[in-house]
């Protein structure tokens, strides 16, 4: 038979709902299709002849290759060699709404294979079009080791949309579970991962959909991939209308997984997900599904949804399943039965409210149910929780009496867990309350005052914060729990002001609700402390030294929040007592080794290692970041938040340690992390390619720095949630040396990055140090000093960091120089923080100092001074080891050397040193772009006119002439030394006439 494309959908969905019976059952399912589908009936039954053998596999397989050739279905045009920049290798799945194909760029940007999903050419304009569209924004806002990430989207040049999705080489999460014969504590293990990608999903305002052992593999390493975002949405849109996900309109709801309420078409929640979570555990653990969602002829899914009736997990398991996870069927039944029965119902109750919350709840009580503690879904008597603690101190039970006297303890103990148990079931329904409030349709919410159809997650949050007091005014702990969470969600958008507000509120709450010196206040104080340190260090110190007084009064202060304590300290006193600092961060990594912490043991580590390097302990700052390096990369969680970081900050000290060679290697290992572990155009990736061009840049590969920085431009460009990090780039760019043509796209680059929240003190008088020496370099005399001023207002000369206040001196002496005024210029270079050489080591910031003090002694008319310092320089580079990274310092002790030499009237000597400068120029620097290269070219050319040489200095003067013509907004300080040359040059030929 032939098929439209109307019916393309449908038959998706039915074979979908076919692969998913046992073989015997599917005959009698195929005699209660619907009237409407029995003309589909003869393909449905040679496609599932075909597949026998499938019913849950790979993800990329789930879309199988089919073979009808004498009959063909509407036929599917074969994609051509490329769709956009990606070629097509082979094809891995095709199905009613597109196919998957195995691909890689054939651009060689991406270095991996993808797996590149696209629609049918005939549903491309359609539902399908639209979907992909949704998954691909969906996606780019979720990072996360257990979700498989987004690499790409777009459409073809010949309409054909496509999105590029991290190929996963794995099995469904049942047939791994069995294959490899996993206990039932490991499949636990393994369903733990599904539950945090999932929450990290619910916590982004994302609702997948469709969870069901397809959409989630496992890979080689054992783990987990949450995949196909197809039919999740943003929570706020609407979801769960029946006209978008009615079966006969299409779409590819799996019904024995949807939840009662996506079936039924109600609005959806965080439980919707949390019912197809259940259904999964009850799979992994039991070995079959709680239920067949089967259809017989006449009753729709609503009727079918009434009939079912779900047994416990222990009471339907058989020797097989039982088997696969290495038991006797006796042996799982027991296992399940109790606590692992009661966690799975709970999450399948057909009534939201009785259901779990979250993913997160239900992940805790999986997690107590692990650890033999009592678990939450479960009616708190004394004996339960009595037998609990036998349990799990069951080798102390020496004794009837001893035994005797711990239940009678434990008695106590009852009531009070079962009052914390109450407390926080209390508080998790309230805030499951509040969020569904918050993320239902807006059409439902009175006044509403977001009124654009789809809210941005950021919208939300503002709304959330809004309306957190008229929301659970009685209900306190779920209020201090939301407002946490509000902090941290601000936190990740850099929004350092809004997070202190909320922490604000929480610690306000937090005193009205506990008494004077609660170990509870520590970690809020803690962690407003560092929120508001940037703005406010009077501010933050008050804040830790009430934390530090409740630390030394109280013994039950939670021993990681007083660790970090310890961090919050020394990052406030690294300004101000880096001893001090180094000994607080120190004795926090100590403190933190025990606890089996990564997270802030590695964040300890950092903080460690970065005031190593401040006080010259070069080698234990590199040992430490290395460390820390190493445990990331053990932490699959935690891989994609810091290993990328960390090799950055690791290169940074390398690099101090003046070990170019291994700094480089680090970064360029770092950048590979961020596209491994944060996907191609994920912000770390940006950042880390931006850092190693600006380190190409200042180790003289301005070439190597060019076409880095402009690749990360582009990208950055093309990645709508990451427009800061073009301005970023395009500034790095024009601030590299003189300005390479960017320089007044650079100062509208750098101006919004002044006004981004959340930026520190530190990192903004950084920026307006560039948009000073950029506005130097264009002329803008007085916008220079007007930067320099402000960055001096955002931090006094004494807190800057050494780079940047080496940074900021030697731009506003070249400044003054440029302006003719000596005397303040060579003031201001006794502010330089300078490290003294030696024989083994030679400090940047020695280089930057001498050169120019020597451009200062030059410009005073003190050549002799200029030329002896300008030759230390140049003697100094010349035996260095890492001279090759060090190109422009060599160049500019070069130039200054060379032309102090013409002053003195000493031009042979002269043309030399100039001619050295002049080949470094022409290797570092675009030969039509740069005015330093002139600037050598003008000092020879002076040198040729002295000895005679009028020809040659005229070809050298055409070439910066040219430089400068397509530089027309130069500074004075590279024009007036070209108009001075040409002036010379033809002065004699004008009186000769």
């Amino acid at each position: 038979m032939r098929l439209d494309a109307a019916n393309w959908p449908v038959l998706s969905v039915l074979f979908d709902q076919g692969l998913d019976l046992p073989a015997p059952a599917r005959a009698c399912w195929l005699d209660g299709l619907e009237p409407g589908q029995l003309e589909l009936r003869p393909l449905l039954e040679r496609l599932l002849a075909d597949h026998s053998e499938m019913q849950t596999r790979n993800f990329l397989e789930t879309l199988p290759r089919v073979s009808l050739a004498e009959d063909p279905i509407d036929p599917i045009a074969a994609p051509g060699p490329s769709v956009g920049p990606y070629r097509l290798l082979r094809e891995i799945g095709r199905g009613g709404m597109g196919s998957v194909w195995l691909a890689e760029r054939h651009d060689g940007l991406l270095k991996r294979p993808v797996a590149l999903k696209l629609p049918h050419p005939g549903l491309a304009t359609c539902t399908f079009s639209e979907r992909l569209e949704r998954e691909r924004d969906i996606l780019a806002s979720l990072a996360h080791p257990h979700i498989a990430r987004l690499y790409d989207a777009g459409v073809s040049a010949d309409g054909q949309p496509y999105i590029a999705l991290e190929y996963v080489d794995g099995q469904a999460i049942t047939e791994a579970c069995d294959l490899r014969r996993l206990g039932l504590r490991e499949r636990i293990g393994l369903f733990m991962q599904v539950l945090d990608a999932v929450q990290h999903a619910h916590a982004h305002l994302v609702l997948h959909r469709d969870l069901k052992p397809s959409n989630v593999l496992v890979d080689t390493q054992a783990q987990v991939r949450l995949l196909d975002f197809g039919l999740a949405k943003l929570m706020v849109e609407g979801q769960g209308a029946a006209s978008e996900l009615t079966l006969d309109a299409g779409q590819a709801l799996t019904p024995d997984y949807a939840s009662p309420e996506q079936i039924l078409g109600k609005p959806l929640g965080t439980a919707s997900d949390v019912y197809s979570l259940g259904v999964l555990l009850y799979e992994l653990l039991a070995g079959v599904r709680p239920y067949r969602l089967l259809r017989p002829e006449g009753v729709s899914l609503a009727q079918a949804l009434q009939s079912i009736n779900v047994s416990r997990p222990s009471a339907v398991v058989t020797q097989g399943a039982a088997a696969a996870l290495g038991m006797t069927a006796r042996q799982l039944a027991r296992a399940l039965h109790g606590d692992l029965d009661t966690i799975i119902l709970t999450a399948l109750a057909h009534d939201v409210p009785r259901r779990y919350p979250s993913a997160e709840a239900l992940g805790a009580d999986l997690a107590r149910f692990l650890a033999g503690k009592p678990v939450l879904a479960r009616p708190e008597g004394a004996w339960y929780v009595a037998k609990k603690f036998i349990a799990r101190h069951r080798w102390a039970m020496g004794s009837g009496l001893l035994a005797a006297t711990v239940l009678t303890a434990t008695s106590a103990v009852a009531l009070w867990q079962a009052s914390v148990a109450r407390e926080q079931a209390e508080t998790a329904r309230a805030v499951q309350g509040f969020l569904e409030d918050m993320l239902k349709p807006n059409s439902q919410r009175q006044a509403d005052p977001v009124k654009a159809r789809e809210a941005t997650a950021r919208q939300l949050l503002d709304l959330a914060a809004q309306r957190i007091d008229a929301s659970l005014d009685t209900a306190p702990q779920a209020k201090l729990r939301v407002l946490d969470i509000i902090s941290r969600m601000y936190t990740d958008f850099q929004l350092q002001a809004s997070s202190a507000h909320a922490l604000e509120r929480k610690l306000a709450l937090e005193r009205k609700l506990y008494a004077p010196g609660d170990a509870r206040l520590v970690a809020t104080l803690s962690d407003l402390a560092d929120r508001v340190r940037s703005d406010d260090r009077a501010r933050a110190a008050s804040l830790l030294s009430e934390a530090v007084a409740i630390v030394d009064q109280r013994r039950d202060v939670d021993p990681v929040v007083s660790a970090v304590l310890l961090r919050r300290q020394s990052n406030l006193l690294e300004t101000s007592d880096k001893p001090r600092a180094l000994e607080l961060a120190r004795h926090a990594v100590t403190q933190l080794r025990g606890l089996h912490n990564p997270e802030e043991l590695i964040e300890s580590l950092m903080a460690q290692g970065s005031l190593e390097g401040r006080v010259g302990h070069s080698a234990q700052s590199i040992a430490v970041l290395e460390e820390a390096l190493a445990l990331s990369r053990t932490q699959v969680e935690l891989r994609a938040l810091y290993a990328a970081r960390l090799g950055a900050y690791l290169a940074e000290a390398q690099y101090q340690a003046q070990q170019p060679a291994a700094a480089e290697a680090s970064y360029r290992q770092a950048f590979a992390d961020a596209r491994r572990y944060a996907g191609d155009d994920s912000r770390d990736s940006l950042q880390t390619e931006r850092r190693l061009g600006e380190f190409l840049r200042l180790t003289g590969r301005p070439a190597q720095a060019i076409e880095v920085l402009e690749d990360a431009q582009l990208r950055a460009r093309r990645v709508r949630v990451a427009e800061w990090e073009y301005a970023v780039t395009v500034a790095f760019l024009g601030s590299a040396e003189d300005g390479y043509g960017r320089l007044e796209e650079a100062s509208r680059a750098i101006e919004p990055l002044l006004h981004q929240p959340g930026y520190a003190p530190q990192l903004r008088a950084q920026w307006l140090t560039t948009l000073a020496r950029v506005n130097l370099q264009l002329g803008h005399f007085a916008k220079a000093h007007e930067a320099l001023d402000e960055a001096a207002a955002s931090r006094t000369n004494s807190a800057m960091a050494p780079g940047v206040l080496n940074a900021y001196v030697s731009t506003r002496a070249r400044l003054l120089l440029a302006e003719g005024r000596v005397d303040e210029a060579r003031t201001w270079l006794d502010q330089f923080s300078v490290t003294p050489p030696t024989a083994e080591k030679l400090p940047d910031s020695w280089l930057l100092a001498t050169t120019a003090a020597a451009e200062v002694a030059l410009a005073s008319g003190d050549a002799a001074a200029a030329l002896e310092q300008a030759h230390a320089v140049s003697a100094r580079l010349a035996a260095d080891p890492q001279r090759e990274y060090r190109r422009f310092e060599e160049l500019r002790a070069a130039l200054v050397e060379g032309k102090a030499l013409a002053a003195l009237s000493r031009c042979p000597l002269a043309m030399p040193v100039l001619q050295r400068a002049l080949d470094i120029a022409k290797a570092a620097l675009d030969p039509q772009l740069s005015p330093l290269l002139a600037d050598v070219q003008i000092a020879l050319a002076s040198c040729e006119l002295d000895m005679g040489a009028r020809e040659r200095a005229a070809a050298l003067l055409a070439e910066a002439r040219a430089v400068h013509a397509r530089q027309t907004d130069l500074g004075p300080q590279y024009r007036q030394p070209l108009e001075r040359l040409a002036a010379r040059l033809h002065a004699p030929q004008a009186a000769a006439h």
